[in-house]
């Protein structure tokens, strides 16, 4: 066999590879044969028709094929052997001459990456802090969470929440009422954008909701009161900026069935006992202080994570295969179809809400993809130079951590139960533990870290990352 590399851009390579040892002209014979015990052809017992009437029952193109389908995948392998390469996708052939077989073999092979001196990224990690005034907020919060809604008897004001029957549409709607209230005449009420019963609305002007202005409306009316109005929607509200409605003017019909007021109780030792986790307040701003302090750590050490994985990328350019990116914003979409069928909403409502088609997404979402991609297989070639490897261990820990939060060890067990899922597991599991490593370099004093990295880390070839995705 004769094997001839090319490079092309992409990280793809073109194999043309010319096949030896009458290995084909033996795929032939073994083809006409196989046909042979498929077909059938009057006279002869399946298999045992002669050659030269089984090739005019089926035709040379019939058994070219077949012996192609056969052959090729063998071709491919020694091609991939001889030429010394690790494709990461599928092979496109394309047989340019039969006698001998000449094959020309297109395939996406893994990026060769030049990793720069990331051992001098040095970043400031910040010391987090917690004021006061964010004890108090939370304080607050709690307080809204074990808030009571009572009814009363007065005119809505700004903060209640309030039941309500509310219509909206677009065009006129002139009425004509009888004494007594009932409708008489009216005009075709166009396209409706609004139809709630028993809506519990609260009244919070800064919400915006549905349109600006809306809730405003509602402040002074009695219960069982009704009310027409017309609202202009902005054209400015990024929340309209593609809508239909940009612009355009709504008639709103509003009925208020029940008015509710808030009443929160007081902090004090009382609500600590309340919430259920200290038996006195300072206990429990002491409580809510550590929590806030744990998530500002998490917060900057994710800042780090982030901006040493982007530095470091910055230093290596890679010449992404677009096989890897559009892998990546499959999962992408995939991942987003999932979020909303946890909602129970469907991916065609969202693609209508949005105004956009799935190709327009897959578009916006590429930009992020290459990030993503890049990100992996720069971290995972950092893992490498630095010989950062996870321990069965390690694994075992992580598997029981998620079935913890699961509170299903049993399921979590049988998730990574298959190589392919433990794999990726461990996969994720390096990811982190090498971007952690990068941040603890990069934020160490000076004196003890090392200027260069390891020389094998100078270029070095990288598994690219799998089908659950990429760490951004």
């Amino acid at each position: 066999m004769k094997v001839t590399c090319e490079s092309l851009p992409g990280s793809r390579v073109a194999l043309t590879v010319e096949e030896g040892d009458g290995e084909y002209q033996k795929a032939l014979e073994q083809a006409w044969r196989q046909l042979a015990n498929r077909v059938n052809i009057p006279g002869f017992r399946r298999g045992k028709a002669p050659k030269a009437i089984v090739m005019r029952a089926v035709g040379p193109e019939a058994v070219e094929e077949e012996a192609l389908r056969v052959y090729l995948p063998q071709l491919y392998r020694e091609a991939v052997s001889e030429a010394n390469i690790e494709p990461i996708g599928d092979p496109q052939f394309d047989v340019t001459q039969r006698d001998p077989l000449v094959v020309k073999v297109t395939v996406t092979v893994r990026p060769e990456i030049k990793l720069g001196n990331y051992r001098q990224i040095r970043l400031t990690r910040e010391e987090p802090r917690v004021a006061e005034a964010q004890v108090d907020t939370q304080l607050e919060q709690l307080r809204q969470r074990h808030a009571e809604w009572v009814p009363v008897e007065r005119p809505v004001a700004e903060e209640d929440l309030v039941t309500i029957d509310a219509e909206g549409f677009t065009g006129h709607r002139p009425l004509l009422y009888s004494a007594g209230g009932q409708e008489l005449v009216h005009a075709d009420k166009g396209e409706v954008v609004l139809n709630e019963q028993d809506w519990a609305y609260p009244v919070e002007p800064d919400m915006g909701m549905p349109i600006p202005g809306f809730a405003e409306q509602l402040v002074g009316m009695s219960a069982n009161e009704e009310k027409e109005f017309r609202l202009a929607v902005p054209g400015d509200d990024p929340r309209f900026e593609n809508s239909k409605l940009a612009g355009k003017e709504i008639s709103f019909r509003v009925k208020v069935k029940e008015i509710k007021e808030q009443h929160l109780p007081e902090v004090n030792d009382g609500f600590a006992t309340l919430v259920g986790t200290q038996d006195n307040l300072e206990a429990l701003r002491a409580e809510i202080r550590e929590m806030l302090l744990a998530r500002a750590a998490a917060e900057e050490e994710a800042r780090l994570s982030d901006l040493v994985v982007d530095m470091a990328s910055a230093q290596a350019p890679i010449d992404l295969p677009d096989e890897l990116v559009g892998r990546e914003v499959d999962r992408m979409v995939q991942s987003l179809q999932r979020r909303l069928d946890r909602q129970n909403f469907s991916f065609h409502n969202y693609l209508q809400i949005a105004q956009k088609s799935e190709e327009e997404l897959r578009r916006e979402y590429r930009s992020q993809a290459e990030r993503n991609i890049k990100s992996v297989l720069i971290v995972d070639a950092i893992g490498d130079a630095e010989g950062i490897q996870v321990t069965p261990e390690e694994v075992e820990e992580e598997i029981l951590r998620i079935g913890l939060a699961l509170g299903d060890g049993a399921r979590a067990r049988r998730e990574y139960a298959d190589p392919e899922s433990r794999a990726n597991l461990e996969a994720r599991l390096r990811y982190d533990k090498t971007v952690r490593w990068l941040v603890e370099q990069a934020t160490q004093p000076e004196s003890q870290t090392q200027a260069e990295p390891p020389a094998e880390a100078a270029a070095t070839e990288q598994t690219p990352p799998s089908e659950e995705g990429a760490h951004s």
